[in-house]
């Protein structure tokens, strides 16, 4: 009887470990990363969005998801990219300064 209650209280045990440890790697883990780039340009007025890499990802990029959902990621080298993501960024801070 014992050994059925250690047996129960081990699987338990198990149980919970097993639902809390990919939350908890999950948290830790980036959002976006980047492992291939693309040199193509996009119109700007195609763009939605353009953000940087986390700092965790093991390379620099900008992630550019376009009005229709793609995604692409361009090297943070790519002259391109780097204007696009100033333009867009110094445009919010005027922006929101008024």
């Amino acid at each position: 009887m014992k050994t059925l209650r250690i047996i129960l209280g081990l699987l338990l045990l198990c149980a919970c470990c097993c639902t809390a440890m990919p939350e908890g790697l999950r948290s830790t883990a980036p959002a976006k990363c980047c492992f291939k780039f693309s040199e193509k340009q996009v119109a700007e007025i195609r763009v939605r969005t353009i953000t940087k890499t986390d700092v965790s990802c093991p390379h620099k990029a900008f992630l550019v998801e376009t009005i229709r959902g793609k995604e692409m990621c361009f090297k943070h080298s790519f002259e391109y990219a780097k204007e696009l993501y100033n333009r867009r960024h110094n445009n919010n801070k005027e922006g929101s300064s008024q």
